[in-house]
């Protein structure tokens, strides 16, 4: 193979590397140089002998130049034991280069049902395999097959093959750790979600780069905290707004390395609401740069008054209080008085007080405010969302 296709073909497993779309274009260039017809990138589970032949959402694996038919039935031959030219390869290590006539001779290949079922009614009759990359029982393929008329790889295609083997463990093994990155995003932000509080992550200039869901409700809410023309946080209070704005910048010059904060708190006035929401402003820890995507600070929005979700049938659960009890503790984590309680739940204030007395008991705590931690803190407080 010409040097210069050798850096093309390079050029396009690093393209893929950073869109894994363009996989497919590195395979059919791949085959296009060795002379060869279906090209197939792939994983396999040794220990439960699945192959992932055409599984969407792992982006390389893919399959070029196969007829659909028989790239639909790839799948049963290679999980359940069918296709000899992996089971003749399966303790190959990683990064190992080899031709199917070195697993299996040609005359044993054709004895078989993979040969006659499978590769015979396409025309094939040889292969080209690399390991790409062994994981214990992982392992990620890169194959591409021949007709009998184009006849058998030879060792320049397993050379040719063996200089582009580091790149593409390099390339598989990036693609690898970003799958890995996003799939931990997706649950950071998934358990961002569940949390009770609003939670907004700002950048260097106090834009938002990510709001859960609890904080997207109080932005919709416009209720004493909102964003302004110029997408900026604000209360319907001026010096409320002003003070807020000072704390977030204050908190993001100090992931900077431009001040000294360690946080902040205040409360914000709701024209709609007897209860203010509470916020906490905090830097994140230091950044060397400041790019726009990076957050530099986070703010915590509590909405006491909005909290009507608080499960009381699940801290009878956990806790073996009665449902007065519940309601008693639920009702003074939303912010209410026992005067309040009484009179929303039609009883007296001794019988909530009792209840409160048995809340205490049955929760190991001492006081209100105890209580209200334990609530907002413990599963029933996260049942809100």
């Amino acid at each position: 193979m010409k040097e210069s296709d050798l850096l093309q073909l390079i050029g396009k497993i690093y393209d893929a590397t950073e869109t894994p779309a363009c996989w497919t274009d590195f395979q059919e260039q791949f085959a296009d140089l060795f002379h060869g017809e279906g090209c197939v990138l792939y994983l396999h589970d040794l220990s439960s002998c699945r192959s992932l032949f055409g599984h969407s959402a792992l982006s390389f694996v893919r399959h070029t130049r196969f007829d659909l038919q028989y790239a639909a039935t790839a799948p049963y031959f290679n999980d359940n034991g069918l296709n000899v030219w992996l089971e003749t390869s399966k303790n190959i290590p990683g990064g190992v280069v080899f031709t199917t006539s070195q697993t299996i001779s040609d005359t044993d290949l054709q004895k078989t049902a993979f040969y006659n079922d499978w590769l015979k009614p396409q025309g094939l009759a040889y292969g080209l395999g690399g390991v790409v990359l062994r994981q214990n029982d992982i392992s990620v393929r890169l194959g591409v097959t021949r007709t009998k008329q184009q006849g058998p790889f030879t060792t320049s295609d397993v050379e040719s093959f063996r200089q582009l083997m580091p790149h593409l463990q390099r390339a598989c093994n990036l693609y690898i750790k970003r799958a890995e990155a996003e799939a931990l995003r997706n649950c950071s932000l998934e358990s961002l979600n569940a949390l009770p509080m609003g939670l907004i992550l700002l950048n260097q200039h106090a834009r938002a780069l990510f709001c859960n869901l609890a904080a997207e409700m109080i932005i919709e809410r416009n209720d004493g905290f909102s964003l302004d023309a110029n997408g900026r946080f604000c209360s319907s209070v001026a010096l409320e707004t002003k003070a807020l704005q000072k704390l977030i910048m204050d908190a993001i010059d100090a992931c900077l390395g431009k001040g000294l904060c360690a946080g902040s708190t205040m409360k914000l006035t709701r024209p709609g609401s007897v209860y203010p929401l509470y916020l906490q402003i905090s830097p994140l820890p230091s950044q060397s740069l400041s790019l726009d995507q990076m957050p530099c600070a986070v703010l915590f929005i509590f909405d006491v008054g909005s909290n009507t979700k608080l499960s009381a049938e699940l801290l009878t659960s956990l806790y073996g209080l009665s449902l007065g009890e519940a309601q008693v503790a639920t009702s003074l984590a939303m912010g209410a008085t026992l005067d309040l309680i009484a009179s929303e739940h039609h009883r007296s204030i001794h019988t909530v007080r009792t209840q409160l007395k048995q809340a205490f008991r049955k929760t190991n705590t001492r006081s209100q405010t105890d209580l209200v931690r334990l609530v907002l803190s413990g599963p029933a407080g996260f049942g809100r969302m």
